[in-house]
C-alpha cells in the first residue's frame, strides 16, 4: 500500500509541473533527496491442522482445519482437510463401474423355536420351523436389496395326539405370528408372516393309521400322530441393506426378544400371539397356545424336558445365512 501511495504521488507531481509549469513562490531545495525504498509485505499463513474422523454411526469425517493467518501482506495459509468417518458405507473413495450381479437364489433353512405352552406347562416344546429368503436383487455391500421370506411353522404331534384321543381329526388354528428378524450384517426388517391362508382356518391333523408305523414310534396302536403339524407361512418383504462387516453375509432368523434359557414362562391363551406365537383349538372352548423364541433344546435330541435350563440360543453358524458381494 505504501508503494502505490508512492507512486500516485509522484505522477501527480509530474503532471503539476508539465501542466503548470513551476511555481514561483515554491520555496523548496530542488536538489532533496528521493522517497524511501517501499516495504515488502509479511510472510504467508501456514496451514491449518486436520479435523479428526468422525466416530459417530453415520461415519461422516471431522471439519477440517483453519487456515492460518498471513503476516501483514501476506496470504493466509489453506485449512487442512476433514477425517475419514468409520461407517464402511460412508466412506469416501469411489465405487467401481462394475457390472450388477443377477438376484441370488432362494436360501432355506431350518432355524428352530423352543416355546412355552398352556398344556404341559412345565416343559418346553421344540419346533425346528424352516425359513426361506429369497433376494429380489443382487445383495451387494451398502446397496439396498428388497428381500422375501416364507417358510415352514410347525405345531407340535404331541398336542394333536391327546385330541385325536378325543376323536378329533382337525384342528382349528386361530393366529399365528412368526417374526423374522436380522441378527447381525445388515439393517431392516423385521417381517411377520402368518398362515398362507385366512385365519381362523381349519386344517386336518397328520393322522398315521399304519398299525406297525404307531406301535414302532411308541403307541400302543394306529391311529396315532407322529409327525408335527405343517403350517405353510405367508411371504413377506424387507428392504435391508447389507453392512456385512468382516464376515460378509447377513443373518437372518427369527425373533429372540425372550431369552430361551428362561423358559417355560406363563402363557395365556386368551391374550394375542406375541412375536412367534400360535393359538389353535381342537374343539376346546380354550385354544392351546404357544409363545416361542429363536433357540435349541440343550440335549442332542432336542428333548426340552429337563427344567428351567433346557433351552438356550442359537449360535450364528445355525442361522440363515445370506452372502454379500464385496
Amino acid at each position: 500500500m505504501f508503494r502505490s501511495y508512492i507512486v500516485l504521488t509522484s505522477l501527480l507531481g509530474l503532471a503539476l509541473a508539465v501542466g503548470l509549469g513551476c511555481d514561483a513562490n515554491d520555496t523548496r531545495d530542488p536538489n532533496a533527496g528521493t522517497g524511501g525504498t517501499p516495504g515488502t509485505g509479511g510472510t504467508p499463513g501456514t496451514g491449518g491442522t486436520a479435523g479428526n474422523g468422525g466416530m459417530g454411526g453415520d461415519g461422516m469425517g471431522g471439519d477440517g482445519g483453519t487456515g492460518g493467518v498471513g503476516g501483514d501482506g501476506g496470504t493466509g495459509g489453506v485449512g487442512g482437510g476433514g477425517g475419514m468417518g468409520v461407517d464402511p458405507c460412508m466412506g469416501v473413495g469411489g465405487m467401481g463401474g462394475g457390472g450388477m450381479g443377477g438376484a441370488a437364489p432362494p436360501i432355506t433353512s431350518v432355524v428352530s423355536l423352543v416355546c412355552s405352552n398352556t398344556v404341559s406347562t412345565g416343559e418346553i416344546s421344540y419346533l425346528p420351523n424352516e425359513l426361506t429368503a429369497t433376494p429380489l436383487g443382487p445383495v451387494i455391500q451398502c446397496r439396498p436389496v428388497d428381500v422375501s421370506f416364507t417358510g415352514t411353522g410347525f405345531f407340535p404331534a404331541s398336542f394333536l395326539n391327546a385330541a385325536l384321543a378325543f376323536g378329533f381329526t382337525t384342528a382349528d388354528i386361530l393366529a399365528l405370528n412368526a417374526s423374522v428378524i436380522v441378527r447381525s450384517g445388515a439393517t431392516g426388517g423385521p417381517v411377520v408372516l402368518t398362515l398362507d391362508q385366512p385365519l381362523p382356518a381349519t386344517v386336518p391333523i397328520p393322522i398315521e393309521n399304519d398299525n406297525a408305523t404307531c406301535v414302532a414310534a411308541g403307541f400302543p396302536a394306529a391311529p396315532c400322530v407322529i409327525e408335527d403339524l405343517e403350517l405353510p407361512l405367508t411371504s413377506g418383504v424387507a428392504t435391508l441393506t447389507p453392512t456385512g462387516g468382516a464376515a460378509g453375509e447377513i443373518l437372518v432368523g427369527w425373533d429372540e426378544t425372550l431369552d430361551p434359557t428362561t423358559l417355560p414362562v406363563s402363557v395365556v391363551a386368551t391374550s394375542p400371539p406375541g412375536p412367534n406365537g400360535i393359538r389353535l383349538s381342537v374343539g376346546l372352548p380354550i385354544p392351546v397356545a404357544l409363545e416361542c423364541t429363536m433357540g435349541e433344546c440343550t440335549d442332542t435330541n432336542n428333548n426340552c424336558t429337563e427344567g428351567l435350563d433346557s433351552a438356550q440360543p442359537l449360535m450364528n453358524d445355525q442361522l440363515l445365512r445370506i452372502p454379500i458381494a464385496p
